[in-house]
């Protein structure tokens, strides 16, 4: 197709051509085309009245204002509105200097320009991409603007976009709200400026581990995968496009079924909810009411809506057990990693240390078990929070990092100068202490530092030793200089393990003392 040469003014610019050209940038294309003139022509096509509407080449055509040129060179087509969008965005899509968000608006306005959805594969073979690079700048273009506002005004790294592009647009705001929690408390996601929280960009490896906590490993639910009828307007799992196996082009590192993984936690929770409900409706049907075990926290909306009006049991007051055994009693487990099975259990045997920590007193004569006092029920209670508090403080040393002041005073303070051996390789530590790669080493001294802190934690049994527990944390807050943390820990404890009614109605007083007794 032949060029030729018509007036600058005659050329009419789309609005929606780019969303940004820079200065600086066109200034120095003007430059180039006063030196070396014209090297390429503008894509045009014929309007009304004898003028031009561009395709492509604005930038050239904006430099060639800047030095007054009068006429440009031009290759004119015949192309419909359709056509000449599609045109308009392949050629932009070949540009070096497009921004991720700018390459993700001119894919999406390119794969709907026939006003119909356009397969990723056909796309990159048009462009001469991957399908993959496609693909993930496809799904840029569906984060929600406030997450991409903050990914923006922070400057986070390319490499971090496709980890949140993968991520449904329904669980974003979920997301985006956690990473400014995470700003605000932790060191790796942001630093402090007088005070003030200032948010960063979090390393590559730990995004990859927070995004984690908002999926699913599919091999885990307790529900059969290819049922549709668990939850009718869901669907079956192994046909739902919000796992991960159905996006391998977003997903390529977890293309093996074992680790394919549920993109969505509100549906998610939803079978949860209902797997539970059919469990407790089968045993109902066959006349074994079940007990209905929670592990700690509020039982979620989705459960007591699924299952109306029902009384939930804290797991710490049974031990699991056989079904043949005596006194074995069915039970649906409500909440955690195991929602939605069938255990049998049992209460704590009278006369032993159970999983709530305390001693049952027996009568002498009758054999019974004698009512606690409002003592023992406090003792119980404080217990328990101890406990609790332990599992949550071993949750924060998985996402704390330690600055590089202080983390050897935190080793020798905790575990003591004799005891060095037990813990460390003297040649890595040797490197930790004298060399200047500060931030890899203090990266493997704490990978070696966190698991021992939280073996300790659970050396004797969460459930049995909640006082050993909380000297633990104690020791471990105070080393590492995060009272601060754990008292957030032992607050939300305090949350999570509530007085019993029969305590309030008995006159109870809740004293929540322990974390104030301890650091006094």
């Amino acid at each position: 197709m032949a060029t030729k040469s018509i007036p600058l003014k005659l050329i009419d610019i789309p609005p929606d051509n780019r969303d940004e050209i820079r200065e600086a940038e066109l200034e120095g294309l003007a430059a180039t085309m006063m030196e070396r003139g014209q090297l390429s022509p503008l894509l045009v096509r014929r309007c009304k009245k004898g003028r031009f509407e561009l395709i492509a080449g604005e930038r050239r055509l904006r430099a060639a204002k800047i030095l007054k040129w009068d006429q440009i060179e031009v290759k004119e087509m015949d192309l419909d509105d359709r056509q000449a969008a599609e045109v308009h965005a392949i050629e932009n899509l070949q540009r070096v200097d497009l921004t991720p968000w700018e390459e993700a608006r001119k894919l999406a306005d390119l794969a709907g320009s026939n006003g119909s959805s356009v397969r990723v594969e056909d796309l990159a073979a048009r462009l001469g991409r991957t399908p993959q690079w496609v693909a993930v700048r496809l799904a840029v273009s569906k984060l929600i603007p406030e997450l991409r506002q903050l990914v923006i005004d922070q400057e986070w790294p390319l490499t971090h976009l496709p980890l949140l592009a993968r991520i449904p647009k329904d669980v974003q705001p979920m997301i985006l709200e956690a990473i400014v929690d995470n700003q605000k408390m932790d060191t790796m996601w942001g630093f402090f400026d007088g005070g003030k929280p200032v948010g960063t960009a979090p390393p590559r490896h730990e995004l990859v581990e927070f995004l984690e906590e908002f999926t699913r490993l599919l091999s885990q639910a307790a529900w059969n995968l290819d049922d549709p009828f668990l939850l009718p307007d869901a669907g079956s799992c192994d046909q739902c496009p919000k796992r991960s196996s159905a996006q391998a082009l977003l997903f390529p590192e977890l293309a093996d079924q074992k680790k394919d993984r549920c993109l969505d936690e509100g549906c998610w929770k939803a079978k949860q909810a209902a797997i539970v409900a059919v469990k407790v409706n089968e045993l109902n049907e066959k006349g074994t009411k079940p007990i209905l075990l929670k592990s700690h926290g509020e039982v979620p909306k989705e459960l007591t809506e699924a299952l109306g009006p029902a009384t939930f049991e804290q797991s710490y007051d049974y031990n699991v057990c056989k079904k043949t055994d005596k006194d074995a009693q069915p039970a649906v487990i409500v909440t955690g990693e195991d929602a939605g099975t069938v255990k049998y259990v049992k209460p704590v045997a009278s006369g032993r240390v159970g999983n709530s920590g305390r001693e049952t007193k027996v009568d002498q004569e009758t054999g019974e078990a004698e009512p606690p006092s409002s003592e023992d029920r406090l003792k119980t209670l404080e217990l328990k929070r101890m406990c609790r508090a332990g599992e949550l403080w071993s949750e924060k040393l998985e996402t704390f990092k330690p600055k590089w002041t202080g983390m050897l005073d935190a080793l020798v303070l905790h575990f003591g100068c004799d005891e060095r051996h037990d813990y460390r390789d003297d040649g890595a530590w040797e490197d930790f202490a004298n060399r200047d790669h500060k931030v890899k080493l203090e990266q493997i001294a704490w990978e070696q530092l966190r698991p021992i802190f939280q073996k300790r934690l659970y050396r004797n049994g969460p459930q049995t030793q909640g006082e050993a527990i909380w000297e633990e944390c104690l020791g471990q807050a105070r080393a590492l200089g995060l009272l601060l943390v754990l008292q957030y820990c032992w607050h939300d404890a305090t949350v999570d393990c509530p007085m019993t009614k029969a305590m309030v109605d008995a006159g109870v007083k809740d004293p929540g003392k322990a974390f104030k007794e301890a650091i006094k």
